[in-house]
């Protein structure tokens, strides 16, 4: 299998309103680097991308005639996307600043790490997450059973 340069197999494409709008508000929100942006009819951007650290985003704008809807105008989102990051404390209040939402404080979590979850303008979810230990899989089996009762 080829892939593009600094590309990995599965990349996640997000919908949004406004694809300008939403690579500023990760840049600011999540400091992502905006790595290209190219324009579209009439001045608007119609696709981005933004990296954080070996991973890249793209981002493209609504299309109704291809069903592509941002998750505020389809009424929700069944998907967040999972980042690692060295100080969810310190992200998590960053992003908060910058205009996201807080569904999720910073806590710890039997899977070993401290994570939060955050809104995006466009409705988006972000879990922000911070490894702290290793922790086998029964253990994680025993304490996911544990919590859901």
């Amino acid at each position: 299998m080829q892939l593009p340069k600094k590309t990995t197999a599965i990349t996640p494409h997000l919908t949004v309103r406004d694809v300008d709008a939403a690579a500023k508000f990760y840049e600011k929100a999540f400091g992502f680097t905006r790595k290209f942006a190219l324009p579209g009819a009439g001045g608007r951007i119609m696709h981005a991308e933004v990296g954080h650290e070996n991973c890249t985003v793209m981002i493209g704008p609504e299309s109704r005639e291809r069903g592509m809807l941002s998750p505020i105008s389809a009424g929700g989102t069944a998907v967040s996307i999972f980042v690692y990051v060295a100080d969810v404390d310190k992200q998590h209040a960053r992003a908060l600043a910058a205009g996201a939402k807080e569904l999720m404080p910073p806590s710890e979590q039997f899977f070993g790490s401290r994570t939060s979850l955050l809104l995006d303008p466009d409705g988006h979810q972000w879990m922000f997450a911070q490894h702290k230990k290793e922790v086998s899989l029964d253990d994680m089996k025993k304490a996911a059973l544990a919590s859901a009762r």
